[in-house]
């Protein structure tokens, strides 16, 4: 059974909320000084450490001036486990909303600390959910503790030959082959390969690529896992995603064609024809046409979505290897893309196009 450790300075509830019997028990710590604090959680070698971004609002005994926050002793564990790789652990931030709003969202330098970051809010209302990625967190740590600092990309990724032309990379390999302890792999996985479309997509990006409506994807879900299109190296359990280029070649073998060179009609037809059941297309967030042609899933909405009625968004970190992201018009025109929990922002070189779009008229299969 794997270990957590929840530390927080009120909410001690939190601890049972995120375990999950037989498989992650989290232990709830006080707050403590903040070297001695770092000491007892290295002394557990714990899998997961769930902190409260402020840990500094009750009194806890601790000499003025030597309260610190949740970042504060992410940074301390952070830099013991590059010497220590073999004790490296998952670091995640659970603290309430407004919280995160107001002190943890403008500290960009605690950003890269954390793998995960769940509301406690998130974490009440979506409990299997965050149990299961917590889970595939503690799993990925214990599997890469076992390679020592030798992390071999196609063993992580549990990749084959069908993927050597994805994975061929300077990019990617370099930040496997330089990563110095556990958790530099596990922030690539997550932030470049996980959460943003590239060599893996979630559920919402493979339905743009098939052009089929999502409501329908758990019927080619398990036609997909059965082509061995599902992705089952680390945090594959934690998060679903497929290998875009299995998915390529799974489509264009039913399609006869490459799947952006049909509509969504096209392609939902002949996904059915090849399964014996209805799969119905997907239908433009723009113009509500089903002979639009679909390549990606929103990054504001997730909806499936077509190049010509969409902008590109602001993406600084992107590795060159990840699938750009855009926003639909739909999403432009209506300013939800700026309401997110993470607002997202239109790329300089579409700016321009932004006030156009928002006064622009919808006609069926027009612009």
């Amino acid at each position: 059974m794997y270990k957590g450790i929840f530390v927080d300075d009120a909410d001690e509830a939190y601890a049972g909320v995120m375990s999950s019997p037989g498989d992650l028990e989290f232990e709830f710590l006080k707050v403590s000084p903040l070297t001695a604090q770092a000491l007892i959680i290295r002394e557990r070698n714990p899998h997961v450490v769930a902190l409260d971004y402020r840990l500094d609002e009750v009194d806890a005994g601790i000499e003025a001036g030597h309260t610190y926050k949740g970042s504060g002793l992410a940074q301390l564990l952070r830099d013991v486990a590059v010497m220590n790789p073999a004790n490296d652990f998952s670091l995640v931030l659970v603290s309430n909303e407004t919280k995160l709003k107001a002190a943890y969202d403008p500290d960009k330098t605690a950003h890269d600390l954390f793998d995960k970051v769940y509301s406690k809010e998130e974490v009440n209302e979506n409990r299997d959910r965050v149990r299961t990625e917590l889970i595939a967190l503690a799993r990925a740590y214990e599997t890469l503790r076992q390679m020592g600092t030798k992390f071999d990309i196609s063993a992580i990724l549990d990749s084959n030959e069908l993927d050597t032309e994805q994975l061929d990379s300077q990019e990617l390999r370099r930040s496997f082959e330089t990563a110095a302890a556990p958790h530099l792999i596990i922030r690539q996985l997550l932030r470049n390969l996980i959460e943003r479309p590239a060599i893996l997509v979630d559920d919402h990006w493979a339905c743009a690529m098939l052009g089929i409506n999502p409501e329908d994807f758990h019927l080619i879900a398990p036609v997909l896992e059965e082509a061995a299109v599902v992705y089952t190296g680390l945090l594959g359990d934690g998060w679903r995603r497929w290998w875009s280029g299995r998915l390529e070649i799974f489509s264009e073998k039913i399609f006869e064609d490459r799947s952006s060179g049909l509509t969504s009609a096209e392609r939902a037809t002949k996904l059915s024809d090849a399964l014996g059941k209805l799969v119905r297309p997907n239908v433009s967030p723009w113009n509500n046409s089903i002979n639009e042609y679909p390549v990606f899933a929103c990054a504001s909405c997730d909806r499936p979505a077509e190049l010509r009625h969409s902008l590109a968004a602001y993406d600084p970190r992107a590795p060159r290897y990840a699938r750009r992201k855009r926003i639909c018009w739909d999403c432009i025109q209506n300013d939800t893309y700026k309401h997110l929990n993470s607002p997202l922002e239109v790329d300089e070189t579409d700016a321009d196009l932004v006030n156009d779009v928002q006064e622009m008229e919808r006609t069926e299969g027009g612009k």
